[in-house]
């Protein structure tokens, strides 16, 4: 088939698994390693068909190995950017919780609950991935868009999360039971809300995570910002910010604003006493003609000491 061809070729390429010690038989998608071809593979990075590199791997392909790999996988990395079937993911939950060795780090994010800001799944999901996570392994990194139960439900050893805010309800759900739920290892909490989905009264502030210093504290994502926002971003960097600490990042992916539109913010915020470390912008076609010094000059003075920083797609935003 494609996917175990496919598949050869990148356990030759990414895992230097000379050729021979892995084949296909001629009656099916067989695959057979040789133990010394295992012990090559440390790590996984399996995503969608469409965001595939030369170190990472299709689902299919991913569902291939691990059906024959011995636990030698230290961390396997599963970055999901489009809705996939239910069954599948979870059949590859499982298998990556059967190959992790002792000490094994499982990542799960799910880009397209997050981005689109869809609930349900990712209860579903991380129910599977807790269950994969056997006695061996630990999880390390979620991303999604949980209802309460699900966050009541997150691991101790959890490092970084990253919630969608989709509905009045579920905002309010969530962000109370992530104050009644300290995770003692988190060091990155990542938020993103689509511009205008929510009023301020279905919002709180947000616990800063307990190892922030180690990681990268509180990120905001807020999408599709048109230039009438302004003040609305402004008060509800205001209701999310942390007692008593930054924001460190504000992230703006899909946004349209003008640099009229982003000057509205920047008056906004120091008037409703936001304070935030960095802001990453994606280029609308409004500001493309901006180069990041004259925006860096025009962030600076509203708001001293916070860094800018533009980009052409939204990838670099890590949306």
């Amino acid at each position: 088939s494609e996917d175990a061809s496919y598949l050869l070729q990148w356990l030759q390429e990414r895992a230097r698994v000379p050729a021979g010690s892995a084949s296909i038989e001629a009656d099916g998608i067989t695959l057979k390693l040789e133990l010394k071809a295992l012990q090559a593979l440390k790590w996984f990075d399996i995503r969608d068909n469409n965001d595939l590199d030369k170190s990472s791997l299709s689902i299919n392909c991913a569902r291939l190995l691990l059906q024959y790999v011995l636990p030698y996988a230290y961390d396997i990395k599963i970055n999901l950017k489009e809705r996939q079937d239910m069954e599948v993911t979870k059949e590859l939950l499982s298998l990556s919780g059967r190959c992790l060795a002792e000490g094994g780090i499982l990542e799960l994010q799910l880009y397209h609950h997050w981005r689109h800001v869809c609930s349900g799944d990712s209860d579903i999901f991380l129910q599977s991935l807790l269950q994969a996570q056997t006695s061996n392994g630990t999880v390390r990194r979620f991303r999604g868009c949980l209802s309460s139960w699900g966050v009541k439900q997150l691991p101790d050893s959890l490092e970084k999360l990253g919630i969608a805010l989709c509905c009045p309800d579920q905002a309010h759900k969530v962000l109370q039971a992530l104050k009644d739920r300290p995770l003692p290892n988190l060091d990155t909490l990542r938020v993103h809300i689509r511009s205008g989905s929510l009023m301020l009264e279905h919002l709180a502030p947000l616990t800063a995570p307990a190892q922030e210093n180690a990681g990268q504290g509180v990120l905001v994502y807020i999408s599709r910002v048109l230039d009438s926002d302004g003040d609305w971003v402004a008060k509800v960097l205001k209701t999310l910010q942390p007692s008593g600490r930054k924001i460190q990042s504000l992230q703006l992916p899909s946004c349209e604003l003008s640099v009229d539109g982003y000057k509205s913010c920047l008056r906004a915020m120091p008037t409703e006493g936001v304070a935030v470390e960095n802001i990453v912008m994606k280029a609308s076609r409004h500001i493309a003609k901006f180069d990041d010094a004259q925006l860096q000059g025009l962030t600076s003075q509203y708001m001293q000491g916070t860094r800018f920083q533009l980009w052409n797609d939204d990838e670099h935003l890590d949306f």
